[in-house]
């Protein structure tokens, strides 16, 4: 696991001043070493975290025996052995022991082929001399980062945007504000910032380098993998099938020379990751947890049954509205963007306290995209047919009985609107006048698909997994930890994608083909509960003055940032007056979203 920054420039090379800069904002990722290398129209800049083959050879950049080929890599190949071996056979040395140096051979051998081979997460850029060309690329569903900005002068390509300003002025996209606030997360290349993109998932990219043209492929789409077809049942073949995927996957995501740990929520997901790799390594596995303050928002009883059941090397990192408010602003610069879920601000506590003992983390992150494991899985139904009684009923019946009321809400709702964005939604555009909802993505959603639950999957997989992904890789990386995620892979994925909907889904029990295979490990009251979902107690923190409510004075004074955007001052005072005297506590979610994107650009404007 690493960061890099890769940079085109035919015209004038990177001075010695800017590449130190660049290193020094990708410290972070990679502290075990530096590396930098430049020849005339491009420079690539290194940092390494050692985790498989520690020695120098296997430091990056790595460039072939010719000196033609030279690549930077992010990220863990896990079938870079099988790989090898293939490429060993066609008469390929190698030098490392790394999945680095197999990148570099399969691209030699295959081209762009490669990208369909790997197994793993990865972001890599490779130049070659001899085709004039750069290659750019990213894995099946973006669990590493890879960003790209062209102008005039340059062509930059990196794990983060934020070395980019050592180069030109970044500006905010105000374009993107509305799906940041109605998603929480910005789908396809954009990334809130102007003409800076991200590769998409399952991409790859050529840059011509005589004339720096970019032309981008896609090799990979999870959505082509999603069934409709209605078959009602699963059989026992299939869940087996589901359960050696599952133990493959996780025992593929241990490689490691430096050992690893796990993330333990006391959840379904993290539960039976532990409990799988307590049949191989027994007491001696890491784990580690973050408790809450408030118990109505935290898991330890689950932990305990756990940690009872297969004991462990467990620490508990305590949480409450202070540790929250300490780490809010350092968690919004690690992720160069507002935070889709507050629960990132406790995770970065969570590495900071990891990355004393561990390089490698195992996360329960993806399974609930998987295999459906959200309660809008479940909801959907419900709004589905509050809708069609809405429809069905006079608008003058609704309105005249008080207990109908409520049914003129739906009446005119997209269920699936309904489901997947903010609900303070009409607070919001009554704030910020000029912000338009844009659905068009939900468009392509209805588009693709008529089953209600594989439309929640499109928009699980396209947008709520990356947003997950992300947090997960800038939070762990920004203290020099890897997060892996064994519930994100393509032999998995693609068998589940292919049951048929109800083979897959029950609507009364989401995720119900991982439960049912967790049967083995822990009590059906232990599997079938509730999700909790690392929520947190935001309203009850903002109420503390001392802890995470001191945000609120960011709004005392007329010189706030969100105004820039036509924010209406009158309406966010009274939104704030009514919530600390008048104890409206139903805006508690709303300010937190204003205080993450004021927060968000003011740290913009300091790095």
């Amino acid at each position: 696991m690493c960061g890099f920054s890769v940079i085109l420039n035919p015209k004038k090379s990177l001075s010695k001043s800017q590449i130190s800069k660049i290193d020094k904002d990708l410290e972070h990722r990679g502290p075990d070493s530096s590396g930098v290398y430049q020849k005339k129209g491009f420079t690539m800049i290194f940092r390494r975290l050692s985790i498989l083959d520690l020695r120098q050879v296997a430091d990056q950049p790595m460039v072939d025996e010719k000196n033609q080929i030279s690549l930077v890599f992010n990220g863990e190949i896990y079938n870079y052995n099988q790989l090898k071996n293939e490429l060993s056979s066609k008469g390929f040395i190698f030098k490392t022991k790394s999945d680095t140096e197999v990148i570099l051979h399969g691209y030699r051998e295959w081209g762009t082929s490669l990208c369909k081979k790997l197994e793993g997460m990865f972001a890599f850029v490779i130049i070659d001399k001899m085709k004039e060309k750069a290659i750019i690329a990213r894995d099946q569903y973006g669990i590493k980062p890879l960003y790209f900005y062209k102008n005039d002068n340059f062509f930059y390509i990196g794990s983060e945007i934020k070395p980019l300003k050592n180069l030109v002025n970044l500006e905010v996209d105000k374009n993107c504000l509305s799906e940041l606030f109605f998603f929480r997360y910005i789908h396809g290349v954009k990334t809130g910032y102007k003409n800076v993109k991200k590769i998409e998932a399952g991409h790859f990219a050529n840059i011509d380098l005589i004339n720096y043209k970019l032309k981008i492929q896609k090799y990979y789409d999870v959505v082509d993998t999603i069934s409709d077809r209605e078959d009602k049942y699963i059989n026992k073949n299939k869940i087996s099938i589901i359960n050696n995927l599952l133990k493959q996957s996780i025992i593929k995501h241990t490689q490691s020379d430096v050992g690893f740990s796990v993330q333990l929520s006391g959840g379904v997901d993290s539960s039976f990751l532990v409990a799988m790799l307590h049949q191989k390594f027994g007491k001696n596995l890491n784990t580690y947890s973050l408790r809450i303050d408030d118990k109505n928002f935290d898991e330890i009883e689950y932990r305990k049954e756990v940690n009872k059941l297969y004991p462990t090397n467990h620490t508990e990192i305590n949480c409450d509205s202070n540790t929250f408010a300490n780490s809010f602003e350092q968690t919004i610069k690690s992720l160069e963007s507002p935070t889709s879920h507050f629960g990132c601000v406790l995770l970065h506590e969570l590495c900071k306290k990891i990355s004393i003992k561990n390089k490698v983390v195992l996360t329960g992150e993806g399974a609930d995209e998987v295999f459906g494991g959200y309660p809008r899985y479940k909801e959907i139904d419900k709004i589905i047919n509050l809708k069609k009684l809405a429809n069905i009923l006079p608008i003058t019946l609704i309105r005249k009985i008080p207990k109908l009321n409520f049914l003129e809400y739906y009446k005119n709702k997209n269920p699936l609107e309904e489901i997947l964005t903010f609900r303070k939604f009409d607070k919001i555009t009554e704030i910020f006048s000029d912000l338009k909802f844009n659905n068009q993505f939900l468009m392509k959603i209805e588009e693709r698909f008529d089953n209600p639950r594989n439309q929640i999957a499109f928009y699980d997989y396209k947008i709520y997994l990356e947003s997950l992904l992300l947090r997960q890789d800038k939070v762990s990386m920004a203290h020099g930890v890897e997060a892996r995620v064994p519930y994100v892979n393509q032999p998995l994925i693609d068998y589940v994608n292919s049951l048929g909907v109800k083979e897959k889904y029950d609507k009364n029990c989401p995720k119900i083909i991982l439960k049912n295979i967790s049967k083995k490990f822990f009590n059906k009251k232990f599997i079938f509960r509730e999700k909790n979902g690392l929520n947190l107690p935001i309203t009850k923190w903002l109420l503390d003055n001392k802890g995470f409510g001191r945000y609120i004075e960011l709004f005392d004074n007329n010189n706030y940032e969100i105004l820039k955007f036509n924010a209406n001052k009158i309406l966010i005072k009274k939104i704030i007056d009514d919530f600390r005297t008048k104890k409206k506590l139903e805006y508690g979610s709303l300010i937190a979203q204003l205080i993450n994107f004021e927060i968000w650009l003011r740290t913009f404007k300091s790095q």
